[in-house]
């Protein structure tokens, strides 16, 4: 099997895109993909699905993927942009990664994981990241799952206060108690009153706190 043809597999990437070339740079500790895609009259828009022509693409860029031995590996590729008829020119969406994010979702999936069990600082030493790149991992995960939120019944809602740095400075954890995950984190550092006697959690949206000073 050769190195494209086995890195096509590893990573998953199917057609339209393939392994155009692998390099593997000893001195540096690296291995480099490089992929590229086949000639395509139309692209699916990133934001509603139609399709729509090629327009151009934008300059290589390069996303981290989950190391091959001990070997860092990283992706490189040129995404296409097509001409959407409702949105205009988009940037195609990318199977391997999130829209502007410099690591796959491979490499991200793993950092989450990782970030389950210990600090930010913790996982960026690990990784060879710095604390704002983890931190935007963490964000993105966080973004993902709360679109995924639908409405449900909340069994044991539990509301705590949690006391962080000097100054007596506060954050209001609303918590799942049954299924042990947060639910909600208000942007303000203040007390506040729980005013919704019902249980339902709405999809998207804020329980029904109002802050007390």
């Amino acid at each position: 099997m050769q190195d494209h043809e086995l890195y096509r597999r590893i990573l998953g990437i199917e057609a339209p895109w393939q392994v155009e070339r692998v390099e593997l740079k000893l001195s540096q500790g690296e291995v480099h993909v490089y992929l590229a895609h086949q000639n395509q009259p139309e692209w699916a828009c990133a934001e509603c699905g139609a399709l729509g022509p090629l327009y151009d693409h934008q300059p290589e860029r390069e996303w981290r993927h989950l190391d091959t031995c001990q070997y860092r590996t990283v992706l490189h590729a040129a995404p296409p942009r097509l001409q959407c008829p409702e949105h205009g020119v988009r940037v195609v969406k990318l199977s391997w990664a999130e829209p502007g994010s410099r690591f796959t979702a491979l490499f991200e999936a793993l950092a989450i994981t990782w970030l389950k069990h210990a600090s930010q600082k913790a996982v960026a030493e690990q990784l060879q990241l710095s604390w704002d790149e983890v931190h935007a991992i963490m964000e993105r995960a966080v973004k993902r799952g709360l679109a995924r939120r639908h409405a449900e019944e909340i069994p044991q809602l539990g509301i705590d206060e949690k006391a962080f740095r000097k100054g007596h400075k506060y954050l209001t954890l609303v918590n799942d108690l049954k299924r042990n995950r947060v639910l909600y984190v208000p942007k303000i550092a203040s007390r506040v009153v729980w005013t919704d006697s019902g249980r339902r959690s709405p999809p998207n949206s804020e329980p029904a706190l109002r802050p007390w000073r």
